[in-house]
């Protein structure tokens, strides 16, 4: 009947509490929602290119431009890392497969034919940069 025994009955119930509980759920959900769509996006990239190694370093580089604009996003801007944020950073990452998917399955493509990285360049340079710009 000491004072630790009342501390034992107690539960936090102010909203701040809540708040603080339902920012947690929210940014485990996103983060576990990232991965899972990034491993997607290593099938998809596999599925088209038919290739583990450079579906490997694809997916290594759709990772890496969401990483980048969630660091960019909580550090540079000092945004509160919220729900607009948690899906934004699903959203990076379906617009980041784009890219390197088309660069890898024109590599793949020109390999076959004998040409190299130069040739898949040129061939898809254009058209993801002109993709990459208004974005």
């Amino acid at each position: 009947s000491g004072p630790g025994r009342s501390l034992r009955r107690s539960f936090p119930c102010a909203p701040i509490f809540v708040r603080a509980e339902a920012e947690l759920q929210v940014i485990g959900s996103a983060l576990s929602s990232w991965l899972v769509s990034v491993g997607c996006a290593l099938i998809a990239v596999i599925a088209f290119t038919r290739s583990a190694f450079l579906s490997t370093i694809a997916t290594f580089a759709i990772f890496a431009t969401a990483a980048c604009s969630l660091f960019a996003i909580t550090t540079v801007f000092h945004w509160h890392f919220g729900l607009m944020e948690a899906v934004s950073l699903i959203i990076f990452c379906g617009f980041s497969v784009d890219y390197p998917l088309h660069v890898v399955q024109a590599y793949v493509h020109e390999r076959q034919h004998g040409a190299g990285i130069r040739q898949a360049l040129r061939e898809v340079a254009g058209a993801v940069v002109a993709g990459w710009f208004p974005t």
